[in-house]
């Protein structure tokens, strides 16, 4: 079986929408319907350390065992002996996490800092952002004016 190409945008879309960790932080119960997956994907993004994230990464990869193949063309598509969707979509978010930390290394892996947020986001080479979007960057600065406003007042 193929191991499909997964667009980033995609990818993180998966994990945030159905991922258990980012949808309890949105107030939604339970895991969507590529939870598991989408799960596993997440531990990538929110370890602690290089080596977890790694450990992650590599679990994600290890059950579908994915080869590359190259044809005629010089392409290459990544094969796998396994008929699992799951386990094929979890192998092609590996291989696509694979090349962002081959290019980039674990920096561009986050999640975001937000009080009420737990999603995971992909920071553009040469960038660190602290939260996923503009929105929760507005909370956060919405929060912190008001303390300050709070120990002014005191």
């Amino acid at each position: 079986m193929v191991v499909p190409d997964i667009d980033l945008d995609k990818l993180v879309t998966l994990v945030n929408e159905h991922a258990g960790i980012p949808r309890r932080a949105a107030g939604l119960i339970g895991a969507g319907e590529h939870g598991d997956v989408a799960g596993r994907v997440y531990q990538v993004f929110a370890a602690d350390t290089d080596a977890e994230r790694a450990e992650a990464l590599n679990g994600l990869l290890a059950a579908a065992a994915p080869a590359p193949v190259v044809d005629e063309h010089g392409a290459v598509q990544w094969h796998s002996g396994i008929d699992s969707p799951d386990e094929l979509l979890a192998a092609g978010c590996g291989l696509a996490l694979l090349a962002v930390v081959r290019e980039d290394g674990w920096v561009r892996l986050r999640t975001c800092d937000g009080a009420d947020c737990a999603d995971a986001h992909l920071d553009r080479p040469g960038r660190q952002r602290r939260y996923c979007s503009q929105t929760c960057l507005n909370r956060a600065r919405v929060r912190a004016y008001r303390e300050r406003q709070r120990h002014h007042e005191e």
